[in-house]
């Protein structure tokens, strides 16, 4: 098989099609996901209570 970028190379869709649709979607997911934080506003009071400081 030709190397990338070889004139030659032509992957068969069909096998690389779905690898490169889960990987993608897999990266996307891993970049995307909050954490076990949550991912709630940055500096903000989001807890019990709510509202800012002093307010």
């Amino acid at each position: 098989m030709p190397p990338n970028h070889a004139p030659g190379f032509a992957p068969d869709v069909r096998t690389a099609l779905p690898a490169g649709v889960t990987a993608m979607a897999a990266a996307a997911r891993q970049v995307l996901d909050p954490g076990p934080g949550g991912g709630g506003p940055v500096g903000r009071d989001t807890g019990p209570g709510g509202g800012e400081a002093g307010s």
